[in-house]
């Protein structure tokens, strides 16, 4: 299959339509606007907190563990979208050549779980929004909702 239909797939996948597809030329692609509006008064104090660390420091094991002790939980949500393509028919070398699809994904997953999650009940989480501003824009997707969303949550 032509690879940049089964990108459009992938995209689809994630329900990003919004994303337009790269094509060659990246080379002289324009950095992401930083300007982001914010709402200063609009903050929510969260009772998360969050693991942070390299790859494979143990996040996931201290987290699998605390969750065996009852403590409520939430997973990565890059680990969510990643077993979600491939689940759904997508090679890893599908999954992980859209890099700039599957960080946007991320970021709306990330976002989207917060939103999800009692602020004031008591929760650890694997990663925090921060967290996935670098990765945003190393591959030069819009970093605009992450930042917000920064902005918006705070943890403990």
């Amino acid at each position: 299959m032509d690879p940049e239909e089964r990108a459009r797939e992938l995209r689809d996948h994630f329900q990003l339509q919004d994303i337009e597809i790269p094509t060659a030329g990246l080379e002289n692609a324009k950095l992401p606007d930083f300007r982001v509006e914010t709402f200063p008064a609009l903050k929510i104090e969260t009772e998360w907190h969050v693991l942070t660390g390299a790859p494979h420091s143990g996040k996931s094991t201290v987290l699998n563990k605390l969750a065996e002790l009852g403590v409520a939980t939430r997973q990565e949500a890059a680990r969510r979208v990643i077993e979600s393509a491939l689940n759904g028919g997508f090679s890893s070398e599908e999954v992980f050549g859209s890099k700039d699809i599957l960080q946007t994904a991320i970021a709306r997953e990330m976002v989207k779980g917060h939103l999800g999650i009692d602020p004031d009940a008591t929760h650890v989480l694997d990663r925090g929004i921060p967290d996935a501003i670098p990765s945003s824009l190393e591959y030069s997707s819009d970093p605009s909702e992450l930042l917000r969303a920064a902005d918006l949550f705070r943890y403990k």
